[in-house]
């Protein structure tokens, strides 16, 4: 609401200069068609999700952080990539090491069901004698379940790796159906976030990190969102559609081999940032 009323000469040559424009306005102002009104509300409401991030609004959650007031989404490239090859805990040429390696196996192997077993439990994050490293990314140890599917080879999680392209940009189509065959494996429950962002991570690094007990905390707080309930929805709309808004995620893939390596991977290299102890 705007006072325009009140003592003095002020308030009357303000009302004045607003009546003045209202009048140019009209005077610009021309009728439009029924079609035309229709097409500018739809140009309006494929809008309104990009103008939401702007102002910080991702997902259904009613925190506003915008990119600019969190230290890690609001990087350039040669910030992050710095940020990630500090990593204290796994080394970041380590960390590419893996994922390309795991890069080269879904290349190889036509599914992952044919991947043999030491290879499929690398992928799922859980302990092998083929990959030591297996826990990285997010070490899927304690889901039970989740590790007798893996080890009885469930047909499920083949098939919802399979709704997930090995290039281009996963939309959220493609996401959602993941998540729907992924939820075929797990007829008792017992399933979450963890672990489906875990395999979505090692098979496409480039845009999804795995959300884990060991990089939640640090990174919901980054992004100035709520920890708890998360869910699949949460999972894409309030992390990995701020992931791809981030600058260091629309930057060009470096020339240099070793940044290459990290930008091929640089969603998933999140866990090097946030992974806390």
């Amino acid at each position: 609401m705007l006072l325009i009323g009140g003592a003095g000469n002020d308030s009357t040559s303000v009302r004045d200069e607003i009546v003045s424009l209202i009048a140019r306005y009209w005077e610009m102002a021309k009728p439009i068609k029924k079609s035309e009104a229709a097409a500018y509300r739809e140009v309006w409401s494929r809008k309104q999700p990009a103008l939401r991030r702007l102002a910080g609004q991702y997902g259904s959650s009613n925190t506003e952080k915008p990119l600019t007031a969190s230290s890690v989404m609001s990087m350039a490239w040669d910030r992050y990539f710095n940020a990630v090859k500090a990593d204290q805990h796994h080394g970041f040429e380590n960390r590419c090491e893996l994922l390309a390696a795991v890069a080269c196996a879904f290349a190889k192997h036509r599914t992952f069901a044919s991947m043999p077993l030491p290879l499929r439990k690398t992928i799922a994050g859980l302990p092998n004698v083929h990959e030591s490293r297996w826990g990285w990314f997010g070490s899927m140890r304690g889901a039970g379940y989740y590790h007798q599917a893996v080890n009885e080879n469930n047909k499920h999680l083949s098939k919802a790796l399979d709704e997930i392209p090995l290039r281009g940009t996963v939309t959220r189509s493609e996401y959602e159906k993941y998540i729907a065959e992924f939820l075929n494996a797990f007829p008792n429950g017992r399933h979450g976030v963890g672990i489906a962002s875990r395999l979505l991570a090692l098979k496409r690094p480039d845009q999804f990190v795995c959300l884990d007990s060991k990089n939640q905390r640090g990174l919901c707080r980054d992004f100035g969102i709520v920890q708890s309930g998360m869910n699949y929805d949460r999972y894409w709309g309030e992390i990995i559609e701020r992931i791809t808004d981030a600058p260091w995620w629309n930057s060009m893939r470096p020339k240099n081999a070793k940044e290459a390596a990290v930008w091929d991977g640089r969603a998933a290299m999140l866990d090097a940032i946030f992974y806390e102890e």
